[in-house]
């Protein structure tokens, strides 16, 4: 099923209702003033970085995160582009375009970004409580390069650039509610899971790697598992090409149209101990191999 979403702000200019008395205030803010149905209204085209902003908040909103705001946020004294939360974590996000930047020179925004982390992490710690994990992410609509890309990895402020939100926008349509959570692996985020997954499988013994075989449902392994792909915003990490809506497209009539079928494995990394239930009878299996729950 390919779920349809529309990512564009739903207004690209701002209405406001106003007095008699503000029709000066109003017109020198760059308002145009008009009476409509017999109210004053105050109109302004937003600007591209406005624009900006309401495009990544709509965005983190289609996606299932809770707490987004329709417009800034004061968080430790400070204006915050963007918030959102999904389980324990809370993200907090500056937005900047390429037009801001003057002097071509990002850094100086990263470093008052960071500057402000404490004041912030205090007030979200306040108003957010049930949020325990907090994650900085400075939005651009172009790729931060050299010393400020250096700069924001050493001080765990993650970045995306336009090609990243624009991937996941093409994505979200097929993956749906799970867009979030690759999201949140990328930002090193585990999964707060409220159940318990068991699936039977069998487990061996390769020199010192316990291996298990398993099947088990695609919606299930979404929440467990993450592939790191070289589109995402950790690039030096990733292995695996980008996912294309095109190339989803085509392995799903594969599979519903031409009763097609996947044989091979995934291969899983598991970085935490995993229990496994052994099955008291193991007749006519070799002692190498058991079979049980996992």
């Amino acid at each position: 099923m390919v779920i349809k979403a529309s990512f564009k702000p739903s207004k690209i200019k701002e209405s406001l209702i106003i007095d008699e008395d503000e029709v000066e205030e109003y017109e020198k803010k760059g308002y145009s003033i008009k009476r409509v149905k017999g109210q004053l209204r105050a109109f302004k085209e937003l600007k591209k970085w406005e624009i900006f902003e309401a495009e990544i908040r709509k965005f983190l909103e289609i996606l299932g995160f809770e707490k987004v705001s329709r417009s800034r946020v004061n968080l430790g004294g400070h204006e915050i582009d963007g918030i959102g939360g999904c389980d324990d974590t809370f993200l907090v996000i500056e937005c900047t375009t390429k037009k801001e930047i003057k002097d071509g020179n990002v850094k100086p925004k990263l470093e008052k970004f960071n500057g402000w982390k404490n004041d912030i992490i205090k007030d979200v710690k306040k108003k957010y409580p049930t949020y325990s994990n907090i994650k900085f992410v400075f939005c651009t609509d172009f790729i931060v390069e050299g010393n400020a890309k250096k700069f924001a990895k050493k001080n765990n402020i993650y970045l995306w650039d336009y090609n990243y939100i624009k991937e996941y926008q093409s994505l979200y349509p097929f993956l749906g509610d799970s867009t979030k959570y690759h999201i949140l692996f990328e930002l090193g985020c585990k999964p707060r899971l409220t159940e318990e997954f068991s699936v039977p499988a069998l487990r061996t013994k390769q020199r010192r790697r316990i291996i298990y075989n398993f099947f088990i449902e695609p919606e299930m392994l979404l929440r467990l598992a993450y592939v790191f792909r070289r589109t995402s915003s950790q690039r030096e990490r990733a292995y695996q090409r980008p996912l294309k809506p095109g190339r989803i497209e085509r392995i799903q009539k594969f599979l519903e149209e031409e009763n097609g079928t996947f044989v091979n494995n995934i291969i899983i990394n598991f970085k935490e101990k995993l229990n496994f239930k052994k099955f008291t009878s193991s007749k006519g299996l070799p002692n190498w191999l058991e079979v049980g729950i996992l």
